[in-house]
């Protein structure tokens, strides 16, 4: 009876000597580990960080169908006032620059932000938050004049080329209708914009 009594004791201590040494090996294994762990993802290829690197000073707009790199001021740049340029003369100074002209589409939704809202700030026209009444003034310097991408100045201060040869935005005269961020005008026409500034462009994964 004492050999049984002994055995029946041996029997489930052995089973969970087994047990605890199944268990130690799993946890010692790579892959459980890493499971058991919190780790830290890298950075992906639409985080911030890797935003800004890839387009430097520049911001980053992106859309379904757009991945493009923006000039954030109107040029010359932050706390500048935007010079009175042609056509050829603003496509020269960003292809200087290895950039280039923003399109038409790319210019909007910089501007429209990624809610598609008709103004920089919103869906309703305000006077206030962008220089749609003169004189000109130094880029950025309205804080409340931005996209949601970040961008300044897009309604008023300045009207800016895209390529093409159109005008986007309005200047310091732009009423509701010319301050959208949809509006547009032919370079050249006798009732556009009085003062034609410019933004630089160019494609996030390519850098042209």
């Amino acid at each position: 009876m004492s050999r049984g009594r002994n055995a029946s004791i041996r029997g489930p201590g052995l089973l969970a000597c087994c047990l605890l040494a199944i268990v130690a090996i799993q946890c010692r294994s790579p892959s459980h580990r890493n499971g058991a762990q919190t780790v830290a993802p890298g950075p992906s290829i639409t985080s911030p960080a890797v935003r800004d690197r890839a387009c430097g000073e520049m911001v980053h707009v992106a859309f379904p169908d757009i991945d493009v790199c923006i000039d954030p001021y109107e040029s010359p740049g932050f706390e500048q006032i935007p010079s009175d340029v042609d056509y050829a003369d603003a496509d020269a100074a960003c292809t200087a620059r290895g950039a280039r002209l923003c399109t038409e589409r790319e210019w909007e939704r910089a501007c429209r932000g990624p809610q598609g809202l008709r103004f920089p700030y919103g869906d309703r026209f305000d006077p206030n938050p962008c220089n749609v009444s003169g004189p000109l003034v130094p880029t950025g310097i309205r804080n409340v004049c931005r996209s949601g991408y970040g961008v300044f100045d897009m309604s008023g201060n300045a009207a800016e080329w895209v390529a093409g040869g159109l005008l986007k935005g309005g200047d310091i005269d732009a009423d509701e209708f010319a301050g959208r961020c949809g509006s547009r005008v032919r370079g050249g026409q006798n009732d556009g914009p009085g003062i034609r500034g410019f933004r630089c462009c160019r494609d996030r994964r390519t850098g042209n």
